[in-house]
């Protein structure tokens, strides 16, 4: 993840603020170049079980305590991210040099609180954005997903990741689109 952030930078798609590094670097360093609230990501695992969200100073020391655990049995790495503020977000289905859909997530409020999806478009130069990411990151099949700042479609487009294993199941549902069949078409048509 912290490399994708590195590559989606260097090709000119912007990024939320990220810094990777150790346990003992992100507490003494990195921790001062942002303000609270911040996110903590590791870099192995997924969003429901790798991504903190930390409001303060107290929460951080606590959470980088128990992620020092971690780190010390070589089971992750971490970084340290902007939170940008928003209620939704979006993912983007690319494949190739084409967009096959968009569908925007509005996030629950409270733990217990599901996330509701919704179909949704994007400009075309968000769009375009979002292939390039995939292209930046050697994926031909790829969810991007994208974020911007309180829901302003209107601001900067910020990439937070390119999923090269994207679940589909939900693109199928909101944008009643044959995802495995729209890939295997993709597929057959590679020279």
């Amino acid at each position: 993840k912290a490399n994708q952030m590195i590559i989606l930078s260097q090709a000119g798609v912007p990024v939320p603020k990220t810094i990777y590094g150790s346990i003992d670097f992100l507490r003494k360093v990195a921790v001062k170049k942002f303000d609270f609230p911040l996110v903590i990501k590791g870099t192995k695992g997924d969003r429901k079980t790798q991504v903190f969200v930390v409001n303060n100073k107290v929460e951080f020391d606590s959470k980088m305590d128990e992620l020092e655990l971690v780190e010390k049995r070589f089971e992750n790495k971490y970084m340290l991210q902007e939170y940008i503020v928003n209620s939704e977000d979006y993912r983007v289905m690319v494949l190739g040099d084409k967009v096959l859909g968009v569908m925007k997530r509005m996030v629950g409020i409270r733990p217990n609180v599901k996330n509701v999806f919704e179909k949704a478009d994007l400009p075309t130069e968000v769009k375009d954005l979002c292939v390039k990411a995939s292209k930046a990151c050697g994926v031909a099949i790829s969810g991007v997903d994208v974020v911007f700042r309180n829901d302003d479609i209107s601001s900067q487009p910020l990439f937070y990741e390119v999923n090269k294993t994207p679940i589909y199941k939900k693109f199928g549902e909101y944008l009643e689109i044959d995802v495995p069949r729209e890939i295997v078409k993709f597929l057959s048509e590679l020279e």
